[in-house]
């Protein structure tokens, strides 16, 4: 368990900056088609106030790529 969990979203400059440039607003729908792990999405739903939908997809199979657990 972290120490804030649920509370810190660690997040890159150019993902927050492309959240604020695209300027959705709440109820929009946003397709982020080079997803993950995330951040770009997340930033999205923030300045969306969860409000809205955001479609998300990414090409690289390793990136997605969740393996089951045994």
């Amino acid at each position: 368990m972290g120490v804030l969990e649920g509370e810190i979203f660690l997040q890159n400059l150019p993902s927050i900056v492309n959240a604020h440039a695209l300027d959705s607003q709440p109820g929009d729908r946003v397709m982020d088609m080079c997803a993950a792990p995330g951040g770009k999405s997340t930033a999205l739903a923030i300045l969306m106030r969860d409000e809205g939908e955001i479609v998300v997809a990414d090409r690289s199979h390793n990136k997605i790529y969740i393996p089951l657990l045994e």
